[in-house]
């Protein structure tokens, strides 16, 4: 599949991905969750490669969700909400192959959960977090509920998601 949101590069066994909207803030509207579904079936699928390194292009990392994309969801809705197999966020967990967010800037809502999705997660010195969900009255989504209580305990995780 040909990228349109995403750079996707290949060196020394190792798979480069880099979210590609940096006037949004590298923000994932339908057509990059689709993309990042696929790169991580390709990543899997991909013998030669040993390990991928997902970043962000310009200033950020990923802002999340594109709200400003009228049927921006965060999940697809040709599916069942609930089938984890189907999602973007669990095709990067299931990658069988060591994964590293390289966090250069914010990393908010979605670009939260794919930092978390990720075995290993590097900041800059201008890396920002945020569980922005409740504050944008939104639900946690993309899985990133899951995957910050995996990554900080079940009190913080929802301090962080409610705050």
């Amino acid at each position: 599949m040909p990228y349109e949101m995403l750079l996707f590069e290949e060196s020394n066994h190792v798979a480069f991905v880099t979210l590609n909207r940096p006037e949004v803030l590298n923000a994932m509207d339908s057509r990059m969750l689709v993309e990042l579904a696929d790169v991580g079936e390709r990543i899997n699928r991909t013998t030669t490669l040993r390990a991928a390194v997902f970043t962000g292009s310009g200033r950020a990392f990923c802002a999340g969700g594109d709200l400003r994309e009228t049927s921006f969801t965060g999940v697809r809705m040709d599916v069942g909400a609930l089938d984890p197999n189907d999602q973007w966020a669990a095709k990067i967990l299931a990658i069988k192959k060591p994964t590293i967010a390289a966090v250069n800037g914010v990393a908010a809502g979605g670009g939260l959960a794919l930092a978390l999705a990720c075995d290993i997660r590097l900041a800059s010195d201008r890396a920002r977090f945020s569980a922005i969900f409740a504050r944008i009255g939104m639900p946690a989504l993309d899985g990133a509920a899951w995957l910050l209580t995996r990554a900080v305990g079940h009190a913080t995780a929802l301090e962080l998601l409610y705050c």
